[in-house]
């Protein structure tokens, strides 16, 4: 009732002055709280300054007082927020709601937050967050979940970068970057469009300097001493000197074939020593399989052979021993290789092998993770130099051409190269829906005749066929 008699007409006159001797005034929480509701009821929507001054004057000041003893901080973090912030909670850093509530938890309070205020918890160092990659994850995947707030995601990407450019954190636009195309596995039509849109803002914003992926391939240090200290192969060298029937193989450990220093070992008894060992979920140190891998290398190959057409289960010794031979393939290259243009277009070719028998999530990480920073690096300038055109992506992208947006294309990799023209002429390299919608939203109106007379002329003449992401409705959506 007293808001109503005495304050509700005064809104529209109210003063910074005013609002901050109403802040001094002994109100209890109830009171300030049913004030901001009111507030928050009858203010909006009105002009800007006259709102934020609210905030400013009246519900910092207050809220200041008030958490010297605790009061006002409610049961939850989003409670908290509501209650006390209301409408005005717009205008609020996350910043501050850590200085006005020692107890705030911004993750309880996430279904709370405005686009600003997400876009500042991955950018700022605040307390009690996960790490940057989690953030991200957590805030895209709630956005793009969201039926009301979708079409943001947009403009969270740009407010980002924008909160980004002092800092200059790469690793945020590296994460938003690889998370964006890996939404797209999961695209469907509501949000096919805001994906696409988020992926070319956040291209266009990352600095040159941010573009390629500045992880390090993690090297696993490894002392032979160490590892074998107080181990006994004495056994598994007795047995290994005579002639055997291989029955007695897997009776040794991976540790004691590791520091027994083998040689001549066979493939076909290495096979049987690894299928010993990778299955189940033996803790084998990946320090002892990279001894291993380092000390049988030369018959690993071959045995390695005898797996070609055989299935093993996914489990931890698999993955640690897989992970250490990459270890050592590695190790064994100069850092020139990965600068040399021909060296990478081989390992796409050979990827591209095996491109079908991938998931989708590792055809799109061997996109985002290898064949997209080095085609970004200042050294390989997209390795266009001496390369035709028409060749340019099935060189360098393979079978992975498939993940790769058109924007990040001419934008990015190859700012020459004629998308429409190597397509029109290899429609093979568009197999999904969303490379269909892309390509017809980009060809412009004065060369959709062009495009079509040398589609049609591909078609005809070179017996190629459209695949099924070539629908009529994505194709002729130009055409009416």
């Amino acid at each position: 009732m007293w808001f109503h008699i005495k304050l509700k007409p005064l809104l529209p006159s109210l003063t910074p002055e005013y609002l901050l001797c109403l802040s001094a005034k002994a109100f209890s929480c109830q009171t300030f709280q049913i004030l901001v509701w009111e507030m928050s009821n009858n203010m909006f929507p009105t002009v800007e300054n006259r709102t934020r001054m609210v905030y400013e004057n009246f519900i910092i000041p207050f809220l200041l007082q008030q958490n010297s003893t605790g009061a006002c901080m409610g049961n939850s973090s989003l409670e908290w927020i509501v209650m006390n912030l209301g409408g005005f909670s717009q205008f609020a850093t996350v910043q501050e709601m850590y200085l006005l509530n020692p107890r705030f938890d911004v993750i309880e309070a996430f279904n709370a937050l405005t686009l600003n205020q997400m876009a500042e918890i991955i950018v700022e160092d605040l307390p009690r967050l996960p790490d940057k990659k989690q953030l991200i994850d957590m805030v895209f995947s709630n956005i793009l979940t969201s039926l009301t707030m979708r079409q943001q995601l947009p403009q969270l990407v740009l407010l980002v970068s924008e909160m980004n450019m002092m800092k200059n954190n790469c690793m945020i636009y590296q994460e938003m970057f690889s998370w964006l195309h890996f939404a797209s596995l999961s695209t469907n039509p509501e949000t096919e469009a805001v994906t696409l849109s988020s992926l070319n803002k956040l291209i266009t914003a990352t600095p040159a300097d941010c573009v390629s992926y500045r992880g390090k391939c993690s090297i696993t240090p490894v002392n032979g001493s160490t590892v074998c200290s107080g181990v006994n192969s004495s056994a598994l060298l007795d047995y290994m000197s005579v002639p055997h029937n291989g029955s007695q193989l897997c009776s040794f450990n991976i540790t004691q074939y590791a520091c027994a220093q083998l040689t001549g070992l066979s493939a076909v008894d290495l096979a049987t020593v690894l299928l010993c060992n990778l299955n189940g979920n033996n803790s084998v140190p990946k320090e002892t399989w990279k001894l291993f891998v380092m000390r049988l290398s030369p018959d690993l190959g071959p045995a390695l052979d005898l797996f070609t057409n055989t299935t093993l289960q996914l489990s931890l010794p698999v993955v640690v021993m897989l992970d250490m031979i990459g270890d050592m393939t590695f190790s064994i290259f100069s850092p020139s290789s990965f600068t040399n243009d021909s060296f990478i277009q081989l390992w796409v070719q050979i990827l591209s092998q095996q491109f079908d028998a991938m998931s989708t999530e590792t055809q799109i990480s061997v996109y985002v993770y290898f064949i997209y920073p080095f085609l970004s690096l200042n050294q390989t300038a997209g390795c266009t130099v001496g390369v035709q055109n028409s060749d340019w992506l099935n060189q360098n992208f393979g079978s992975f051409a498939t993940s790769a947006t058109i924007t990040e294309l001419q934008q990015r990799l190859n700012p020459t190269i004629s998308v429409i023209v190597q397509v029109s002429t290899s429609p093979e390299l568009i197999s999904t829906p969303r490379q269909v919608t892309q390509l017809m939203n980009n060809v412009p109106g004065s060369e959709l005749g062009l495009f079509f007379s040398k589609l049609s002329a591909t078609l005809t003449g070179g017996g190629v066929t459209l695949g099924p992401a070539w629908s009529v409705r994505r194709f002729c959506s130009r055409c009416l």
